[in-house]
């Protein structure tokens, strides 16, 4: 919901529809679906992702025409001060927005995916339910992104149960 409000000013009426769609296909499948681990998705958690993936697809194309179209319009234009820091203001909304579109875009694909190495699962809160994923061994990202680019020192909070530190310090 916070995507599509974002997106609003930046996108086109049909492109904001089938986004708005995908978003109510999206709801629908959440408030229907199983609470629990997918191992593989269900038919209609797949539609409803595909749905979000597509229509995120379609308006991250449609913000990047925009910039291009609107590049440096306002900031050139007369009126000073105000149009730039309107432009200023516009430019760093829409990027805001395509952020939120990009990750949604990334992850409804991952989940796609269903890579063995992800577990997904469907958690129901008290105020509204989610789809999650996450890997299951983060040893890989934690070679290639920490270990190989410095060295390292890890170390444990609990090292004593129920007790005091008196013994290690």
């Amino acid at each position: 919901d916070r995507a599509a409000r974002r997106i609003r000013k930046h996108v086109d009426e049909k492109t904001h529809l089938v986004f708005e769609q995908a978003v109510e296909l999206f709801r629908e499948m959440l408030e229907t679906a199983q609470a629990r681990r997918y191992p593989q998705l269900p038919e209609d958690v797949a539609e409803a992702l595909t749905a979000l993936r597509d229509a995120s697809r379609q308006v991250i194309s449609a913000l990047v025409r925009g910039r291009e179209k609107g590049g440096g319009k306002a900031s050139s234009a007369r009126g000073g001060e105000q149009n730039a820091e309107a432009a200023a203001g516009t430019e760093g909304a829409r990027r805001q927005a395509q952020a939120a579109i990009e990750q949604i875009f990334e992850l409804s694909d991952r989940m796609l995916l269903t890579s063995p190495d992800d577990v997904i699962w469907l958690d129901r809160g008290d105020r509204f339910s989610s789809l999650h994923i996450a890997p299951l061994s983060v040893a890989q990202q934690l070679r290639h992104r920490l270990f190989a680019r410095t060295h390292t020192v890890l170390t444990s909070a609990t090292l004593k149960l129920g007790g005091d530190f008196d013994g290690v310090a």
